[in-house]
């Protein structure tokens, strides 16, 4: 399933609502009518292919709209457009399952050489709680 946007370029208005049909999909693909208004600026069809849809670049797909006009209906067929559908990637094979690693024992890190600074400051400290 796939959006398709068309813009609506009106040149007149209409009273009421037309239906708007997408016609020249490839063979089992869809795509529902929708309703247009004077306002609207824009459609959005959703096409929806089956898994025998034949892959490749459509390149004549229209709209067919259908205006209603003092209790008459106006037909016309506007625009082009292009869908390609490629064909489904296949499956992923079966990865193997991840291992996790072994809980590995901690072991505290070695404790770290103290600098000169800290040394003179260590000796200090026990020098002053030796005279006490």
């Amino acid at each position: 399933e796939t959006p398709m946007v068309v813009k609506v370029n009106k040149r007149k208005d209409f009273e009421g609502e037309a239906e708007v049909k997408l016609v020249g999909l490839p063979a089992n693909a869809t795509a529902e009518p929708l309703k247009i208004t004077k306002d609207s600026t824009e459609l959005v069809f959703n096409v929806v292919t089956a898994e025998n849809t034949p892959a490749g670049d459509n390149k004549n797909l229209l709209c067919q709209v259908q205006i209603p006009e003092n209790g008459t209906t106006i037909h016309h067929s506007l625009g082009t457009g292009r869908l390609r559908v490629d064909n489904p990637l296949p499956p992923k094979k079966d990865a193997p399952p991840e291992k996790k690693p072994e809980p590995v024992a901690k072991t505290e890190a070695p404790p770290k050489p103290l600098s000169r600074l800290e040394m003179l400051r260590l000796q200090q400290q026990e020098k002053e709680a030796a005279e006490k």
